[in-house]
């Protein structure tokens, strides 16, 4: 489920919108905004920023374009892929930077219900960046936080973080 109106740059639909409307967009969609209204449930969504590496492997591996494109947003993190989106016709568009599209997204969820969970990285860089982004913006809520080993988990593992 894409949102907005992509530009579509090698098989990947990525965003056009700023990077207020993507961070405005992800905070509704934590508040419940889009929840289907029988179960009162709204869809599971991710976000990828990615730079033009990101849409040439996906290129060359249809996996990773199915991860890609599965994303309720793929923001263009990188002006090549903005120079192209603006070559077929969206003036609009700018770069997203996915740092900048985190802290946004952090700044307008601060005082709101909206927890926030740092997974990745190498030992202790979510720990830190999470007591970093805390101090930034007080009242923002971190539900915890988990760096994985650089190798895939064991069914194990998987539950355990699940």
């Amino acid at each position: 489920m894409q949102y907005g109106r992509p530009v579509g740059i090698l098989g990947i639909q990525v965003a056009t919108e700023s990077l207020d409307d993507i961070a405005h967009a992800v905070v509704e969609w934590a508040e419940g905004v889009g929840a289907n209204e029988s179960t009162g449930q709204a869809p599971a969504r991710y976000v990828c920023a990615t730079s033009v590496h990101g849409i040439v492997e996906a290129a060359e591996d249809p996996s990773f374009a199915a991860i890609l494109n599965g994303a309720a947003v793929i923001a263009p993190d990188g002006m090549p892929l903005v120079w192209m989106g603006k070559a077929l016709g969206r003036k609009q568009m700018s770069r997203v930077y996915g740092p900048d599209l985190m802290a946004r997204i952090c700044q307008r969820s601060a005082s709101r219900r909206i927890r926030h969970f740092f997974y990745g990285a190498g030992p202790g860089v979510a720990e830190e960046l999470a007591a970093n982004l805390a101090r930034r913006f007080p009242g923002l809520q971190v539900a915890g936080t988990f760096t994985p080993p650089f190798r895939p988990l064991t069914p194990i593992e998987l539950d355990d973080v699940a």
